[in-house]
């Protein structure tokens, strides 16, 4: 037979709110250019690496937090964690490592009451009225791709900063963001932190 004719249109649906989810492409100054690398993130942030990036099967965008993040003399020094005697079961093996340092950092976070780890999480920036509270210390594998673009990001201190892949029970990985040398620190060292968050 016939088609029976089109009914109504229904009602329209309820305004969403935007989220994070839903803004993660857009950067830049008031969020009006595509993410990409040295473009400022939706957090405040510097992104530096992309879901293009080798090595990033995470499918996100990073963004680093600016050097002013802590204060305005720029990145602050702690140690690893006040726990300096057990093995956190954070580990990476030598090479570039992966892109897991929101992981890492949850583990840390839960033997850690004071450290790298829990000063990145502490930090928050508001930009255009939303909170950006999920920051945290990177891995391996992100802080090497810190180093690849750390001209983009800029502020960085001469010298090493903590990443949250841990060595030993008593080391950790550190990467010297000028020098290329990633080597292990002793957890107890006062060295650099810069979080990281990814969107």
């Amino acid at each position: 037979g016939p088609q029976g004719e089109t009914g109504v249109a229904g009602p329209a649906g309820a305004d969403g709110t935007t989220s994070n989810s839903q803004i993660k492409n857009i950067c830049g100054v008031n969020g009006t250019t595509a993410c990409a690398v040295g473009q400022k993130g939706p957090g405040g942030g510097i992104v530096f690496m992309t879901p293009s990036t080798p090595g990033n099967t995470s499918g996100l965008f990073y963004e680093a937090a600016p050097s002013t993040w802590h204060s305005s003399s720029g990145d602050p020094t702690s140690a690893w964690c006040n726990n300096v005697t057990d093995l956190l079961g954070v580990g990476s093996r030598s090479g570039t490592g992966a892109m897991d340092g929101a992981a890492k950092t949850t583990v840390m976070l839960g033997v850690c009451t004071s450290g790298a780890a829990n000063l990145a999480d502490a930090y928050t920036a508001t930009v255009n009225g939303v909170v950006y509270g999920d920051w945290f210390l990177p891995s391996k594998g992100e802080l090497n791709q810190m180093y690849v673009n750390r001209i983009a990001i800029g502020g960085f201190a001469s010298d090493y900063y903590w990443s949250s892949s841990e060595s030993t029970a008593d080391l950790a990985w550190i990467k010297h963001l000028s020098l290329d040398d990633q080597t292990t620190g002793y957890k107890y060292t006062g060295i650099y932190v810069r979080p990281v968050r990814a969107f």
